[in-house]
């Protein structure tokens, strides 16, 4: 079966989020890039599995590691791919100034779940 049409659910057994020929995120340890589907698998659960391509070779891959690609990256690349080189200098100079700039992403639980009603730590379950 195809991709289901709303890319929150989970989808069923025996179906895929992602379409052969799909244009996707591919996010691993090492990698953030661009990547197509080149074919939807399915293991004996009927857990989908994916061969992709990315950077010109092939890897299998699961929904795990594949975000759906937003039509914004689709319309920024376009626009990209129209610049002089010294405009691309400045787009990739005005992109690491945002990366510099931005604070960083620090991830602490909500109080909540710190303390319970007496004011002592929460166990961890």
């Amino acid at each position: 079966k195809g991709p289901p049409t709303d890319e929150k659910t989970q989808p069923q057994k025996g179906e895929s989020r992602y379409g052969k020929g799909q244009r996707v995120l591919y996010k691993s340890a090492s990698y953030i890039g661009p990547a197509k589907v080149i074919k939807v698998h399915f293991d004996d659960a009927l857990v989908p599995f994916y061969t992709i391509e990315v950077d010109g070779k092939e890897k299998q891959t699961d929904d795990g590691h594949l975000e759906p690609r937003s039509a914004l990256h689709d319309e920024v690349e376009n626009m990209i791919q129209a610049l002089s080189e010294d405009d691309l200098t400045k787009v990739k100079q005005y992109i690491e100034n945002l990366k510099a700039s931005a604070p960083p992403k620090v991830s602490t639980p909500p109080a909540s779940s710190l303390q319970n009603n007496q004011g002592m730590p929460s166990p961890q379950l």
